[in-house]
């Protein structure tokens, strides 16, 4: 009977460490996606502030090309695709930090971790955004000076 009742004891002891575990392990994966979702949009936050100045600078060249002649047509509707996407990258982050919540602790772990996937997807798709307008923005703005 003694036996018994410490196998038992044994058995419910393992099965708690086992299952203390396994929370354990899905807790630092649950951290570890979360945080390379924010270590993307901590990557392209200070990125703000170019997009604003590089605007800028579109409307500036915008300006002197609409005082010269009708041949600057097509580049005034080049500068200003660029500035679209430009704005477009930021509406998109604006969007996605407006839209962006920290999973609750009463979800699920698989419902965590899709959620942050499908958050990891979108947060990546706006620094791609990023990129290239800042990009597009830059060669247009090198080929004018």
């Amino acid at each position: 009977m003694v036996k018994r009742v410490t196998l038992t004891s044994l058995y419910l002891f393992a099965a708690l460490i086992v299952i203390t575990g396994c929370s354990g392990s899905k807790d630092k994966k649950e951290k570890e996606m979360q945080e390379e979702v924010m270590a993307i949009h901590d990557e392209i936050m200070p990125k703000m502030g170019r997009l604003e100045r590089l605007s800028q600078k579109l409307d500036s060249v915008k300006k002197s090309l609409k005082s010269q002649d009708k041949a600057s047509a097509s580049k005034i509707v080049e500068l200003e695709k660029k500035k679209q996407a430009l704005s477009d990258a930021h509406k998109s982050m604006m969007q996605w930090m407006r839209n962006y919540e920290r999973p609750g602790d009463t979800m699920a772990h698989q419902d965590v971790m899709e959620y942050l996937q499908e958050e990891k997807k979108k947060i990546q798709d706006v620094k791609d955004k990023f990129k290239t307008s800042i990009q597009q923005a830059e060669e247009m703005l090198t080929s004018n000076n």
